[in-house]
């Protein structure tokens, strides 16, 4: 959890966070903050249910320093937990999306800021949002904008991500390759629609958790022989590491990265 009071970001050291043996948070925030605070920015990169609560107290700290004085409240997410649950599939389910941009709401941030949402439903669901391209994203990446420039292709891993990718591909001047993707008995199945011997190619989408499809698009890709194959998302959760991806990718990268490997 990162916070900004005026300007100013407060050592991560500062704010005491723990929690007690049945499992509740605890959170106190420093003593010692400007006296006119005016705008207070606060950074939560949400990995588990326990960093929700956390925002949620942290909020609440904060707005109680505040109290009636006159102060904007920001709030960074980059990554909408839950925006891969937008809809109700089955009966018995919850719409977890709009639980938890429910409790989002309730927080009444002045502006709520996200990167390449995954749901045009989550960015629906909130109040006072700022939806950050893709497009955005790279060209203030100096890594992957630098990138994106140097390549042949932009490929797109399948149907959702082409608006996106198209909307990139557009901004740079780059053709792309659109990929289909297939589940069969239980396997992923890829088309690559076009040819990319020889060529340079970065994969652009806005989520890679497990790496599955990335994997197989890699596969797919690698029998026409590229010179180069790179894999660039937003929100890179790698929930089994970067070492897996990083034997058939020349690089991946993202802009919020869960993993140090």
């Amino acid at each position: 959890m990162k916070i900004a009071i005026n300007g100013y970001q407060l050592p991560e050291h500062s704010i005491t966070f723990s929690t007690f043996p049945g499992g509740e948070e605890y959170i106190r925030i420093p003593k010692s903050l400007p006296t006119d605070p005016k705008e207070i920015e606060v950074g939560a990169l949400i990995k588990s249910s326990q960093d929700v609560m956390r925002l949620l107290m942290i909020t609440d700290a904060l707005k109680r320093y505040v109290g009636s004085r006159d102060c904007k409240f920001y709030l960074y997410l980059g990554y909408l937990p839950y925006a891969r649950q937008d809809r109700v599939c089955a009966e018995g389910e919850s719409f977890s999306l709009k639980v938890f941009t429910k409790l989002i709401n309730d927080l009444k941030y002045d502006e709520v800021h996200l990167a390449d949402c995954h749901s045009e439903v989550g960015v629906a669901l909130l109040d006072n949002v700022h939806n950050d391209s893709q497009k955005l994203i790279i060209s203030h990446n100096p890594t992957i904008h630098n990138l994106v420039n140097g390549i042949d292709y932009i490929i797109i891993p399948d149907a959702g991500a082409a608006k996106k990718a198209t909307e990139v591909a557009e901004y740079y001047g780059k053709p792309t390759i659109q990929c289909l993707k297939q589940r069969r008995e239980g396997k992923i199945v890829v088309e690559v629609l076009g040819d990319v011997k020889g060529k340079t190619c970065v994969i652009l989408d806005d989520i890679c958790d497990g790496g599955g499809t990335f994997l197989a698009l890699a596969n797919a890709l690698a029998e026409q022989e590229p010179e180069e194959l790179h894999l660039f998302v937003t929100h890179g959760i790698f929930s089994r590491g970067k070492r897996i991806l990083l034997d058939h990718f020349n690089t991946v990268g993202a802009s919020y990265d869960w993993t140090k490997d």
